[in-house]
């Protein structure tokens, strides 16, 4: 498979590597990846050892070199992404946050539309929870569709692209069968309406101690 033809994204974990450390970080996915550039390089968590600005000047600088082609950022709230705006920071590519139909996201997902930021789904379906749901295993059925291919589908009618996590290549091949069909309106409020604030991953105002920045 050529390079162009796929598109690389790393991290950089914040919560282990300090400002000064994350151009090393960062060289060494490139080595690990065995790759002379990445398509996406993120933020993973929004802990800082300066300051968030510190942070996107370094990052920044990766684009620069052109060993990064875009910069974006994971678990940002709303505040912090009016903070990379305000701090000059206008193309931030993509916040990747956790997003399934039990958890709703929608004043985040506004924020992000407003500074043109793509919303990137990760735990789209809930860690299976979806399957087990009688709404979405109904709405299934309508659609000859497995819930979770409704749980995917049901995120990229919203703008947004889902990421789920799978080692097993039927279920690869079933996440990515999900282009051909489309949920009407009343079955997408359905969706909607099963959010209870489930939460999977610790949320950044329940771990506050985590992120010195305010």
């Amino acid at each position: 498979v050529d390079r162009k033809e796929v598109f690389l994204t790393t991290k950089i974990n914040t919560i282990e590597v300090n400002n000064e450390g994350i151009v090393d970080a960062f060289h060494q996915s490139l080595s690990d990846l065995k790759t002379d550039y990445v398509d996406l390089l993120l933020i993973h968590w929004p802990t800082f050892s300066t300051n968030l600005g510190d942070m996107l000047e370094i990052m920044y600088g990766i684009k620069e070199s052109q060993k990064a082609r875009a910069i974006g950022v994971s678990n940002f709230n709303t505040t912090l992404l009016n903070e990379c705006a305000r701090l000059g920071f206008e193309d931030i590519y993509c916040n990747q946050v956790e997003y399934h139909p039990f958890l709703s996201q929608s004043k985040l997902l506004e924020a992000m539309k407003d500074l043109d930021i793509i919303p990137v789904a990760y735990c789209p379906i809930c860690r299976g929870d979806v399957a087990k749901d009688d709404v979405i295993i109904n709405i299934s059925e309508k659609y000859s569709k497995t819930p979770v291919q409704i749980a995917l589908r049901w995120i990229i009618q919203q703008n947004a692209v889902a990421i789920p996590k799978t080692a097993n290549s039927d279920r690869l091949k079933e996440n990515s069968d999900i282009y051909d069909f489309n949920i009407d309106e009343s079955d997408m409020n359905q969706i909607y309406n099963l959010a209870r604030n489930q939460r999977l991953v610790p949320s950044l105002e329940s771990n506050a101690l985590l992120y010195p920045w305010d």
